[in-house]
């Protein structure tokens, strides 16, 4: 067997048991394809070349597709509590730009316009800071907050602080 054969037969196998973004299937695959001995730079820049062809015909197929795969992230990451910011980042280190992620992100501000305080609500309950929590300490629970990538007035309305 060829190793672009044991390539294919590994993106298949990782996208049966994955969801995955363009970026972050063609970072595994090019992995994968490092580990190969080869006899000369021609037939790494073939194989490299047939991994874009792969990664093209899924995308055509629609086995991979990064708008699902961003809005099934956040989906995800909202009913874990977890801030904008980190939504964003997390987004990015996957491969999807940022205008999918915005364009995501207001789609949801549109049906809930209380996301980020739903989130940081299961965030403080999950963490177990605020009322939720045995620390008294309100500059810890901003603290915590502020490192989470919540607002600061996220972070006070959720804790019910006042100036």
């Amino acid at each position: 067997m060829d190793q672009f054969n044991i390539i294919k037969k590994y993106a298949v196998n990782y996208l049966s048991k994955y969801d995955s973004s363009k970026k972050n299937l063609k970072q595994k695959l090019i992995q994968k394809a490092s580990k190969f001995q080869y006899d000369n730079n021609n037939e790494r820049k073939i194989v490299l070349e047939k991994i874009n062809n792969l990664i093209q015909f899924f995308e055509k197929n629609k086995i991979i597709d990064d708008y699902s795969f961003a809005k099934n992230k956040i989906d995800k990451f909202l009913n874990q509590g977890k801030s904008k910011n980190y939504i964003k980042n997390s987004l990015y280190r996957k491969g999807i730009s940022e205008e999918v992620s915005n364009e995501i992100l207001k789609n949801i501000e549109n049906i809930n316009p209380d996301w980020l305080i739903d989130s940081a609500k299961k965030f403080i309950i999950r963490k177990k800071i605020g009322k939720y929590g045995n620390n008294n300490d309100q500059k810890k629970d901003l603290s915590k907050m502020a490192r989470a990538g919540f607002s600061y007035s996220v972070a006070k309305k959720v804790l019910n602080i006042n100036d």
